[in-house]
């Protein structure tokens, strides 16, 4: 499934499948980032491409410079996108019988890192320097399976709005999330937090 992608849109209960992209476009240069976008945009507006892919939280930065994030190592892309010539709306396969295969989740952070960024926080909340905060940390597990077959278990386990596949080749995005990052139609931006 290279270059694919899947996504479920809640607004109509469908899945949409991407496939056989025109091209790629991807970088991990947060330098690109914007006039990576900007040539994403470009080809949806003027060639009638659809576009689907992702922008990492390591890319903030491209577009405030005040932001801080983790840097990585693993040449995640901080973009990318697959350019394709259309959409094809599906469904996606049950799965019979789950595998029995459990993950080993490891977190990036220690426990007492972990405390002491929840101590933080609940000092900038008490101080008024904010007053809420969406903390989230990295979990790790090795995983030799199909990537596919995952998520369509996760899938089945926790039906949510907005999953999506995301198949790049070198990295897959199993996202099962119940809000809606965002989606831009014409000039407006819509975003669904949680």
């Amino acid at each position: 499934m290279a270059n694919e992608v899947v996504m479920h849109d809640a607004q109509t209960g469908q899945w949409l499948y991407f496939r056989e992209p025109r091209r790629i476009i991807s970088t991990d240069r947060i330098g690109e980032v914007p006039a990576l976008l900007e040539s994403v945009e470009k080809a949806v507006e003027e060639e009638g491409l659809y576009a689907a892919g992702w922008i990492s939280y390591e890319a903030s930065p491209a577009f405030d410079r005040a932001l801080a994030v983790r840097q990585t190592t693993d040449d995640f892309p901080l973009t990318w996108f697959g350019l394709y010539p259309c959409v094809e709306v599906g469904t996606v396969p049950k799965i019979a019988t789950p595998s029995a295969g459990l993950l080993n989740w490891v977190p990036s952070i220690d426990r007492e890192t972990y405390d002491q960024s929840l101590s933080r926080i609940r000092d900038y909340i008490a101080q008024g320097d904010t007053y809420q905060v969406n903390y989230t940390l990295r979990l790790r597990s090795p995983f030799t399976g199909d990537p596919w077959r995952l998520f369509l278990e996760l899938n089945e386990a926790q039906e949510c709005g907005y999953g999506a596949f995301l198949d790049s080749g070198r990295f897959v995005i199993c996202s099962l999330s119940p809000e809606l990052f965002f989606r831009r139609e014409g000039d407006e931006v819509l975003t669904r937090p949680i």
